[in-house]
């Protein structure tokens, strides 16, 4: 599968695709507790871990199940990040956006920032009707993120996952994408 941009500039960073090259960033990312917290998977304690996720990646990208950019700064041009939009439905044109993002970064913008092109570029290249977000109920600042954006709470999936908090979903429609900033 192919997808028609292969790069997305924004203000702060761009988006490109992950390749293997990419191994020792991402394990560096997923690696830290802090950043895994809300995510669900544990952190990663061996770099294979980290080829395997790509791997992973790569296949189902080219099954056309999920598409999982790298999040570059421009300001030093590393790789500071993940962005995807994964179970994929391309029936009914719909998928879940999730990210992760190195903790050196948190609250200076960027995400903000990328958000808004990811999103756009899901309603316009990939045709989507429908974009959805599964927020840990204590996750502040990303549920903050996704209302700024114009998400609106859905509801909440009660104990989710094994852990403290529940998941608040959140969705955005291609008939409000005029409320994305």
């Amino acid at each position: 599968m192919s997808f028609p941009v292969e790069k997305i500039q924004c203000r702060k960073g761009y988006l490109r695709n992950i390749d293997i090259s990419d191994v020792k960033s991402i394990y560096e990312i997923y690696s830290d507790p802090e950043v895994t917290i809300f995510l669900d998977f544990p952190p990663m304690n061996n770099i294979i871990h980290a080829e395997n996720l790509i791997d992973d990646i790569l296949l189902e990208y080219l099954n056309g199940n999920l598409l999982e950019w790298a999040i570059i700064a421009k300001k030093n041009n590393t790789l500071i990040g993940t962005i995807r939009f994964e179970q994929w439905d391309h029936k009914h044109k719909h998928a879940k956006v999730g990210f992760a993002l190195t903790k050196k970064w948190w609250g200076k913008g960027i995400m903000s920032d990328l958000l808004s092109s990811f999103i756009r570029f899901g309603f316009s290249e990939l045709d989507f009707n429908r974009i959805q977000a599964n927020i840990n109920s204590s996750h502040l600042a990303c549920i903050n993120l996704f209302k700024k954006k114009g998400f609106q709470k859905e509801g909440i999936l009660r104990e989710r996952y094994i852990m403290d908090d529940d998941v608040i979903v959140f969705s955005l429609l291609k008939n409000e994408l005029n409320l994305v900033n």
